[in-house]
């Protein structure tokens, strides 16, 4: 069974986070639209439409030629999205609006695809950027997976990028920045697959690296893990409080949240 849960930032409208799963839930995708990048939402909404689409393949190591293969499709269908023409009008839009659409929008990317190999459960994940997966095994934290120490999120990311170019040197072809990490584990029975975005992901971890510290501390009992505090969440309305109170004490910044559970059968 799996379920998901995404709001905008608090004081926000627009939410530039995206999740997405096929019915099966065999394959899910989120992605986080990059701030101060243009048409984001709609970049990260086609990132994971596409990939429940079509799923990368089943190389652990993708290659730029078969990542640009995969990614050109949605370029394309991105700029379709842009009203260039109402942007380049200066009577309706400030022309700044326009130059900053010509640099393309941003977003992370993490994908998975369950499959069944010689009757065993395999899971295949994908990762750009800070958008995070854990596995819970036997109430344990399994696997956290692209990133494993809360230090490492930063304000500048891995990302897909809408415009195959490097604006320094326009002649270069490039669909992402920084490095696309994979992931293959086989998945048992009762294990539960969290993933989330970077406001999460890094309260996640945070929480999960405190609790080690009172791994001989018998007070250790009395910290609830983070997967239990997120997997008693049961609606929109609950997440949205769990979140703002996580805010308004400091443990986690304002920003679009996104989750996705899966318990594996």
């Amino acid at each position: 069974m799996g379920y998901s849960f995404t709001i905008p930032k608090i004081g926000e409208d627009t939410n530039y986070d995206s999740v997405k799963f096929s019915k099966d839930c065999s394959r899910f995708a989120l992605s986080d639209g990059v701030t101060n990048s243009s048409y984001q939402k709609e970049w990260a909404d086609l990132l994971t439409e596409y990939f429940i689409e079509k799923p990368f393949s089943d190389s652990k190591i993708i290659s730029d030629t078969e990542l640009q293969d995969w990614i050109y499709p949605i370029q394309v269908k991105w700029d379709q999205s842009v009203p260039w023409k109402d942007l380049e009008d200066s009577t309706k839009n400030p022309f700044y609006l326009y130059e900053k659409a010509q640099l393309g929008a941003g977003a992370t990317f993490l994908g998975g695809e369950i499959k069944k190999i010689e009757n065993k459960k395999i899971l295949k994940a994908w990762a750009l950027g800070d958008t995070n997966l854990f596995v819970i095994r036997q109430n344990n934290n399994l696997i956290s997976f692209p990133i494993r120490e809360s230090k490492y999120f930063s304000t500048k990311t891995d990302q897909f990028v809408s415009i195959p170019h490097d604006i320094a040197s326009p002649n270069k072809i490039i669909s992402y920045y920084g490095e696309i990490k994979s992931l293959e584990l086989e998945i048992l029975e009762d294990d539960i697959i969290i993933c989330s975005t970077d406001s999460i992901s890094a309260w996640y971890l945070q929480n999960l690296e405190s609790n080690h510290l009172l791994k001989y501390n018998p007070m250790r009992l009395l910290v609830e893990t983070p997967w239990n505090q997120l997997l008693k969440i049961t609606n929109l309305e609950e997440f949205k409080e769990f979140i703002k109170k996580k805010i308004n004490t400091e443990k986690m910044k304002n920003d679009d949240s996104t989750i996705f559970v899966l318990r594996i059968k």
